[in-house]
């Protein structure tokens, strides 16, 4: 068990096609405005899906934790605790999704994973006072996860502090929630009354690993 909190990081290798700010920016699947950045556009490149290809959760559905039998007792987990409400995230759907905007306690949070660099990072959602949804854009930055938020379509570095790097919110950064990567057996332990994060029916339909209990689950 470990606390997560937010860490930069420099990584040598490049896993994706290097389209640059020309793909990144005009055409292609993509289209964000690089126009106005903090970090070189070259080095901004895309992953291979899409824009939303990954399709982060931004209407979560849950379970209590004694439903979840679609999890096993090692499986890892990023757990969240606050205002009284304690939420898990499996990491085995985190590495389909991404990005969960939700809210714990109350409060409107981004819980994001990045499977390329195994970094599991929270961020409040609220920027400047105003509450964002943050989707999954696609693109790269050292070879991490670059969300984008559904307002300004700006592009926000997960490692980076959660700071966006390019578009009219550069040089912005929301404030980090620390979160905690454990088991899912120590978690439910700690906390008997979590509950965990779904699937989305969307996804569903494009995977065949869903057990059929959960399944039923989502469709109640």
């Amino acid at each position: 068990m470990h606390l997560v909190r937010p860490i930069r990081f420099k990584h040598a290798m490049v896993l994706a096609f290097t389209a640059g700010a020309v793909v990144a920016s005009q055409y292609g699947p993509y289209a964000f405005d690089l126009s106005r950045h903090i970090v070189p556009p070259d080095e901004i490149i895309g992953g291979g899906p899409p824009k939303d290809g990954i399709p982060a959760l931004t209407n979560p559905k849950f379970v209590r934790a004694q439903e979840a039998d679609f999890l096993a007792d090692n499986d890892q987990v990023v757990g969240l605790a606050q205002g009284g409400e304690a939420k898990a995230y499996p990491l085995r759907i985190m590495d389909w999704h991404e990005i969960v905007d939700d809210k714990v306690g109350g409060e409107p949070l981004a819980v994001t994973y990045c499977p390329l660099t195994a970094s599991p990072v929270v961020f409040d959602r609220r920027i400047h006072g105003r509450e964002v949804v943050f989707g999954v854009s696609g693109l790269l930055y050292q070879s991490n996860l670059l969300m984008y938020d559904r307002t300004t379509e700006s592009l926000w570095s997960q490692l980076g502090g959660g700071q966006s790097v390019a578009g009219s919110m550069a040089r912005t950064g929301p404030a980090s929630v620390p979160s905690e990567l454990t088991t899912w057996r120590r978690w439910r332990a700690l906390h008997p009354d979590t509950l965990v994060v779904l699937w989305t029916r969307e996804f569903r339909a494009t995977t065949r690993v869903i057990p059929t209990r959960t399944t039923k689950l989502l469709n109640r």
